[in-house]
């Protein structure tokens, strides 16, 4: 059974990532043009060890999770990576 402090802490977290996300959409009125150039096809794989805080340095635009939200356009599409 929820407690009453328990059930209230819940609904402020979840009021506070609707808020983050419809300031995200509302600032995204355009949609992104496209950038043919960015695409290359295959890539050879840097295969290097890095850090964790140069990874964290270098993509520091990157959400939780890997999630990238562009700033000031809509993204036309969605691309999921899977790497096995």
């Amino acid at each position: 059974m929820w407690s009453a402090e328990s059930s209230q802490s819940m609904r402020i977290s979840t009021v506070s990532v609707n808020k983050s996300l419809s300031i995200a959409k509302a600032n995204q009125s355009e949609y992104c043009t496209v950038k043919s150039s960015e695409f290359h096809g295959r890539i050879t794989i840097n295969t290097t060890e890095i850090s964790m805080k140069e990874l964290e340095k270098k993509y520091q635009y990157l959400k939780a999770g890997g999630h990238y939200i562009p700033q000031d356009c809509k993204a036309r599409n969605r691309v999921s990576i899977s790497v096995g």
